[in-house]
């Protein structure tokens, strides 16, 4: 049986807006033409870092050697449009995907919403499982109550656990 994991983003085009009307200011920032690239670029230290301070439970939550890899991999102009893309292609993957709510259709494929505790007013805690109740039948909310954003970094042993179990609850 095939199953969905999704952690720390809600559905583009599922019927609310992802940026929170500007409160996530670098979704608008990052879709700019240009822009990043030239704000960013040769200072990709300075963004990593202050998003781990904004989005983070905690400033330890990247460790020194998964940050360098981060930094070794963004640091390539290349990769670095390509994380931008990802942003400005948003707009067309919410008009895209706004078909499944408007069709009154829903997944029904078993799916994990899974969330950091500790958001920092970012909200996510309950929008993942909220997003993904408005596309999905099937939806266990999972919040990881000592991470914020990154429940990956924050929280391997949670974010393992709860993969495995959903995987092993779906085979």
């Amino acid at each position: 049986m095939l199953s969905l994991t999704v952690i720390d983003v809600m559905v583009p085009g599922d019927g609310v807006e992802f940026s929170q009307g500007g409160r996530r200011w670098y979704h608008l920032i990052h879709r700019t033409s240009e822009l990043p690239e030239a704000l960013v670029g040769g200072r990709e230290r300075t963004d990593h870092d202050c998003f781990c301070r904004t989005c983070a439970a905690r400033p330890d939550t990247t460790d020194a050697k998964t940050m360098e890899h981060y930094l070794d991999t963004f640091t390539d102009p290349e990769a670095l449009r390509a994380d931008f893309a990802f942003h400005r292609n948003l707009p067309r993957e919410a008009t895209d995907n706004q078909a499944l709510p408007a069709s009154g259709l829903r997944l029904s494929t078993p799916a994990h919403a899974i969330a950091g505790g500790r958001t920092k007013g970012s909200g996510q805690a309950g929008e993942v499982e909220a997003s993904m109740s408005r596309v999905a039948t099937d939806v266990r909310k999972l919040i990881a109550g000592e991470s914020g954003a990154f429940v990956p970094e924050g929280d391997p042993e949670f974010t393992t656990r709860i993969i495995l179990e959903h995987v092993e609850r779906c085979a």
